[in-house]
């Protein structure tokens, strides 16, 4: 039997006109309401350059005269741990002039929704879940008045929310989308055709069939209407942002630095046990070695991981020499591994080998654009920025397919090419167009990256994790706006 109850939501409207109203209107104009001149620049400098990206947005239209007066947005979802370690789907939003800024200062909950709530509504993404889909049609009602109507404030200003993108894991996009492709599926991409069939998604040359299918179609069924959809320019593809975060640390370059020490601990023979003997062959002696030295460099460089404190054959997913190499810790350790494996490449004097030097290459490359990504203007990248972009993961992933080909051959299973170094491949693709068309603006892949919007989920999490189960929404929106007002206040004072 199904039957509707009502579920708390703070309803991005009313918390818009709240914090424009308030003494916090900075948490989305990046400055107090009242330096009018600062914020109308920003606002009409934002539209400026986003005209360059996406010059048919409604808001051109809709809103031509009243632009330094519309704040870019953007919508995030994922779940969180919540009581019992069970999941709890958090959604929230956040204005798009705060990126770099903390969790609690960018960010703003919309709800939270216990596992039990809706799990058992799951039956696919296609079919989507009726709980999910409301919050999200609620959330796109709310959404939808803010960019159509405004928000009034006391001092006689109209504001206008403009949506341009939802952030978060695939699989929370996947389902916000309903859509038919994505990373578990034989098509994987939801902004092209690649599949795993036809259009190889492996393929990352410049000829790559894929290229030539971007956004030409939608990535949900032609009978449904995604609940986001009301939005304006959410009917579009481009709407599902990707996520740095999600597909290099937390993704693909994950799977390359674990291949990398697998590499380096079997066939290259370059982490050989000092004492000796028969455990020099040992998968585990070589590992526990290759560890050791990661562990002196972090002891050298004042770095703690979180999830890797050792190197196993589990942990690594090296069981078998048969096994693709993944490793599933924490981007920030991933992070670690890089500049681990860059310093280690760069430091000790290897004879001169083109498998070493590929490695590096495609180790430099990956760290140099999320370095990139994340510095300097966060949102926005001019052509220069947009040609070291496309240079810095050409060379990640050059280097990837490149390796994965020659241990091919060699009758090693490494470098697995997996969906989200395709979807990595979609950066390069967008940059080499920009570049192509001399593009003035292109958008910054760290717009739209989450570690800070992690942080806010996990924030939300711990709140959530303190209510009774069967009252986890209203008591986490209690709990929150209590924590964020306490928040608020104590940094004004300081």
């Amino acid at each position: 039997m199904r039957y509707e109850v009502k579920h708390p939501m703070l309803k991005i409207f009313d918390m818009a006109q709240f914090l424009l109203n308030s003494a916090y209107s900075e948490k989305l104009l990046n400055r107090p309401v009242s330096d009018v001149a600062g914020w109308t620049n920003e606002l009409a400098e934002f539209w400026r350059k986003w005209k360059a990206i996406e010059p048919h947005h409604a808001v051109y239209k809709d809103h031509a005269h009243d632009l330094d007066h519309c704040i870019p947005c953007m919508l995030h979802g994922d779940e969180g741990t919540g009581h019992r370690r069970k999941p709890l789907l958090q959604l929230s939003w956040g204005s798009m002039l705060r990126i770099g800024k903390s969790s609690l200062e960018r960010m703003f909950l919309i709800t939270s929704c216990a596992h039990k709530m809706y799990s058992r509504y799951n039956k696919g993404s296609e079919a989507g879940n009726i709980v999910i889909d409301k919050l999200l049609e609620e959330t796109a009602k709310s959404a939808l008045k803010a960019y159509a109507g405004g928000i009034e404030t006391r001092s006689g200003h109209t504001f206008f929310l403009v949506f341009l993108g939802l952030a978060g894991d695939h699989p929370f996009q996947t389902k916000a989308y309903r859509a038919v492709r994505s990373h578990l599926k034989v098509d994987v991409c939801p902004h092209c055709h690649a599949n795993t069939y036809s259009v190889p998604f492996e393929e990352m040359g410049p000829g790559a069939l894929w290229r030539t299918s971007v956004f030409q179609s939608v990535p949900w069924r032609r009978d449904v209407t995604p609940p986001l959809s009301s939005i304006p320019g959410a009917q579009h593809p481009a709407f599902i942002r990707f996520d740095l975060m999600h597909m290099l640390p937390h993704g693909c370059a994950r799977n390359f630095v674990a291949s990398v020490i697998c590499m380096m601990a079997g066939p290259m023979n370059i982490f050989l046990p000092q004492d000796g003997g028969q455990s020099r062959n040992s998968k585990e002696s070589r590992l526990e070695e290759a560890y050791s030295h990661f562990q002196s460099w972090l002891d050298c460089t004042g770095g703690h991981v979180r999830d890797m404190k050792e190197f196993t054959a589990d942990n690594l997913g090296w069981q078998q020499n048969r096994s693709y190499p993944e490793m599933t810790c924490k981007a920030s350790d991933c992070n670690l591994l890089i500049k681990w494996l860059i310093d280690f490449l760069t430091s000790i004097p290897f004879a001169q080998n083109w498998i070493l030097d590929t490695t590096l290459t495609g180790l430099q490359g990956a760290d140099e654009f999320m370095r990139l990504a994340y510095t300097g203007d966060r949102v926005f990248w001019n052509p220069d920025r947009q040609r070291r972009g496309k240079a810095y993961v050409g060379m990640f992933l050059h280097a990837y397919t490149q390796l994965q080909i020659y241990w091919h051959g060699e009758g090693w299973t490494l470098f697995k090419i997996v969906p989200k170094s395709h979807f990595t491949a979609h950066w390069h693709e967008a940059l080499a167009e920009c570049l192509r068309v001399q593009q003035e603006w292109a958008i910054s892949p760290g717009a739209f990256s989450t570690p800070i919007l992690e942080d806010f989920i996990g924030v939300v999490s711990r709140i959530g994790r303190t209510a009774h189960p069967s009252s986890v929404a209203r008591t986490t929106i209690h709990k929150y706006l209590v924590q964020l007002r306490r928040e608020w206040s104590t940094r004004r004072c300081a």
